[in-house]
């Protein structure tokens, strides 16, 4: 990756960092397995096609590695958040 090209990347910032420390704080387990600690946090869209949902929780899921590979895959199927609103449409913690 050329340094044009990073330097755009959200996941590099200072910001992102705050929230995937956020993220793996309030969700510690993986969101797709229950089983394992999660160690990485996954975009369910892409930070470089949308810019603007980069930091938006309500589209990150604390993975561990295997999920994460398989999540990077292709679709993948999510536990339900325990905190998850079902009458307001909220599907996590606020926005950071």
């Amino acid at each position: 990756m050329r340094y044009g090209q990073w330097a755009k990347d959200p996941r590099h910032t200072n910001r992102w960092k705050k929230v995937r420390a956020f993220m793996l704080q309030a969700y510690p387990l993986c969101e797709r397995c229950g089983m394992r600690c999660a160690t990485e946090v996954h975009h369910i869209y892409s930070p470089r096609l949308y810019p603007l949902k980069a930091y938006d929780t309500r589209g990150l899921r604390s993975l561990c590695h295997a999920c994460h590979t398989e999540a990077d895959k292709g679709p993948v199927t999510y536990r339900k958040r325990a905190d998850a609103d079902t009458d307001s449409g909220d599907s996590g913690p606020p926005l950071v």
